[in-house]
């Protein structure tokens, strides 16, 4: 451990070590914290299969470069609000790769005129959830 402090500390991993570690991430904050820690982790985000936005964590914007930074997502979960205006460009993005597709439908930040029937921007999506605060409670842990 000592010689790779000395060499540069998590910077100094191999690049195959640090896509590995971030493709076990799912929670967007917690991959915006690693990016925040060691440079070379930031530019890891194509590797990510599965993000998820708790509530609260991030405005559209970041969503929307998190989303178009993730080449190979698989899985795009979204708890917090978002642009209902912006999604069929999110899932445009991912079209070929995205597989699962969870939207808190309370979540749309911009009801008006939007509809969320943009799915079919990304015809391979296998499984598209769609709870409701009253219906179903996140099934990921809130931090």
């Amino acid at each position: 451990m000592a010689s790779m402090e000395a060499d540069g500390g998590m910077d100094a991993l191999p690049d195959s070590v640090v896509q590995h570690i971030l493709s076990q991430f799912r929670n967007a904050r917690d991959v915006a914290a690693c990016a925040a820690v060691a440079r070379c982790w930031r530019g890891c985000m194509p590797y990510l299969p599965s993000l998820y936005f708790p509530r609260g964590a991030f405005e559209a914007d970041a969503i929307g470069r998190m989303v178009a930074a993730a080449a190979r997502l698989e899985e795009l979960v979204l708890y917090c609000p978002f642009s209902a205006s912006l999604l069929p460009c999110w899932l445009a993005a991912r079209a070929t790769m995205l597989r699962v597709l969870e939207l808190r439908v309370d979540s749309a930040a911009d009801r008006a005129g939007h509809h969320l029937d943009c799915a079919s921007v990304a015809a391979g999506i296998e499984e598209l959830r769609l709870p409701h605060h009253a219906a179903a409670p996140s099934p990921w842990p809130e931090r």
